[in-house]
């Protein structure tokens, strides 16, 4: 069985599984869809519209972390609530946040943070070794860090490696990135050998 047509493009989208569906927030709509033989899909109310954002799934909701916005007070950091299905746009104060692209972000259970890193401010694709924690829950701490070691990245591979540890690959062209980089916010960047 073909898989079903979504009702809107997927172009440029960032996605998550929670509870057996995937959700999917582009710059046009938000969508989700059982992961189940004949599910359809579902055109869900839309946060703020941004484009360039990642996504991140939490167990009590989606985040949708940077991305450009044409809303000049978004701060960059929007919570889909799994059980409520409300978006909230989080008050954070970190301005490398807002209208960042071609980053990369993942939950890191064992702080409840959020880790964004790499990418760019504005329009110039570029790499960087930005790297910031985001508290997944109230009072929102954003935490920042600096990098020796890892390095530039675009768009890297940024996922869960255990539940204190998230992991990094690619982004770039040097060798560099051709490493497994592992980081929690206690040992920070480092060599996963």
């Amino acid at each position: 069985m073909p898989a079903p047509k979504p009702p809107a493009s997927l172009d440029n989208s960032c996605t998550v599984i929670h509870d057996n569906t995937l959700y999917s927030f582009t710059p046009d709509a938000f969508l989700s869809i059982p992961l189940a033989d004949s599910a359809k899909w579902k055109k869900l109310q839309p946060g703020v519209k941004v484009t360039g954002a990642s996504c991140v799934g939490t167990p009590a909701g989606l985040y949708v972390v940077g991305g450009k916005s044409d809303v000049a007070d978004y701060p960059g950091l929007q919570k889909y609530t799994y059980s409520t299905g409300n978006w909230t746009t989080v008050p954070i104060s970190e301005a490398q946040i807002k209208n960042r692209q071609w980053h990369s972000s993942t939950y890191i259970p064992a702080d409840d943070v959020i880790l964004l890193y790499g990418g760019s401010v504005g329009d110039a694709r570029s790499g960087s070794t930005t790297t910031f924690t985001i508290g997944a829950s109230e009072p929102w701490t954003v935490r920042s860090y600096g990098s020796v070691l890892a390095p530039p990245a675009v768009s890297p591979i940024l996922m869960s490696w255990s539940g204190a540890d998230a992991a990094m690959i690619g982004g770039g062209t040097d060798p560099q990135n051709t490493k497994v980089w592992l980081f929690n916010p206690n040992a920070q960047w480092r060599d996963s050998g």
